[in-house]
């Protein structure tokens, strides 16, 4: 039990928190706040999103970087890093804001509307890939992670980081959808519970489209276990 005790405070203790906040004023964006306990070194590097999926320079819609606990410089020639100064094992807190890269709602048949990689945050909803609002230290990928969403009352909110035991892979590989026209549907495949997240209005059968990602979703896990 002793030993036990002490593994789960080290995880504690190594766990890197985000607070995710909707604002609608002045404009829509996330508001992020990321708490970790700084580098050993005195030096922490936080990589910012960059590049991903054909995607390029997506830490422009990033802007607001603050730091509590240390001081922040950007290399040379490295837009997407920050390396923040402090005290070995200092507690860090960052906060930083993301703006939306649409100005309306994404339209098939606007460019980039088929697979919009980038941040959609819209005042009454939002869609958004880890990829493209989380800011990571540059240690292990399986560094243990939460996140937290705030959203307005009445909004409906599907998130990958709703689940326990995350890690920082889980976190960068994540898709969030939330807004107060999202519809949420539970299915049960094999291994698990199955989410389905609807927004907008389809042109075709919701209860149909439901029933092809359950089948589909089931095939899959039959497959691959």
């Amino acid at each position: 039990p002793a030993l036990l005790a002490a593994g789960g405070a080290a995880a504690l203790d190594q766990r890197v928190d985000y607070s995710v906040r909707f604002s609608a004023t002045p404009e829509p964006e996330l508001e992020v706040t990321l708490t970790l306990k700084g580098d050993a070194d005195g030096a922490t590097q936080i990589n910012l999103p960059d590049r991903w999926a054909g995607e390029q320079r997506l830490y422009e819609l990033l802007s607001n970087f603050v730091v509590q606990g240390g001081t922040v410089e950007t290399p040379n020639g490295r837009p997407a890093t920050r390396i923040i100064r402090h005290q070995p094992g200092q507690r860090l807190r960052i906060n930083y804001r993301v703006s939306s890269a649409w100005q309306a709602d994404p339209v098939i048949g606007m460019p980039g509307a088929s697979n919009p990689y980038r941040p959609v945050i819209r005042p009454d909803w939002f869609n958004v890939l880890g990829n493209s609002v989380f800011a990571l230290p540059a240690s292990e990928i399986t560094r243990p992670a939460r996140v937290r969403w705030q959203v307005p009352r009445g909004w409906t909110l599907a998130s990958d980081t709703q689940h326990p035991d995350l890690d920082l892979e889980d976190v960068v590989d994540s898709v969030t959808l939330a807004g107060s026209d999202v519809r949420l549907y539970s299915q049960t495949v094999e291994g698990g519970p199955l989410r389905i997240a609807v927004h907008g209005r389809l042109q075709l059968d919701e209860a149909e489209l439901v029933r092809a990602v359950t089948t589909v979703s089931q095939a899959q896990r039959r497959f691959w276990g």
